[in-house]
């Protein structure tokens, strides 16, 4: 038996409130148009190297990512997937470490989080070793404003494929 999508299990939802709509054939045909941004994201990905695809990002938000398109977290700055826990000092020397030891030059964060942590381990590696680092903020949690490229589901998903891409394959 197929699992149903999140779309269709909306769409069968929808269908006891508004009958008169055909909400399968759009549920049909916005998985279509999820499946599409997949496949673009797969090419966008496949320019990045191998070993550049090992990633540091702000708490684990990119994890389900991870798994879909061959990323590896090797760390976050907060860890676990809350931005509500709290990350301790030892931790944070032993990322530091990873990042000089990595060559790691980019840590990614959400733009509805703070990047106070990942600016101060930035700074620290940078310090540290013969580093640079940036700090890329991503559309995971939140649309985008206008103009953001991220204003829509797909959008946010073509966008911030983007911004990983640009920041992994670059260098």
């Amino acid at each position: 038996m197929r699992t149903m999508t999140a779309v269709e299990l909306i769409a069968a939802e929808l269908t006891d409130l508004r009958p008169e709509i055909d909400w399968a054939a759009r549920a049909a045909a916005y998985n279509a148009q999820i499946l599409g941004v997949h496949e673009e994201l797969l090419t966008l990905f496949a320019t990045i190297p191998t070993e550049r695809r090992s990633i540091i990002t702000n708490h684990d938000a990119l994890g389900y990512l991870a798994v879909a398109y061959d990323f590896e977290v090797i760390g976050t700055v907060i860890p676990g997937a809350s931005t509500m826990a709290a990350t301790n000092p030892q931790a944070f020397a032993r990322l530091i470490d990873l990042v000089v030891a990595e060559g790691i030059d980019v840590i990614f964060a959400e733009n509805t989080d703070s990047t106070v942590l990942a600016e101060q381990l930035a700074s620290e590696a940078v310090g540290r070793g013969d580093v640079t680092l940036q700090v890329v903020r991503l559309y995971t949690d939140a649309l985008g404003g206008p103009g953001s490229g991220a204003e829509t589901y797909l959008g946010m998903l073509r966008t911030t494929a983007t911004l990983i891409t640009q920041a992994l394959a670059s260098a």
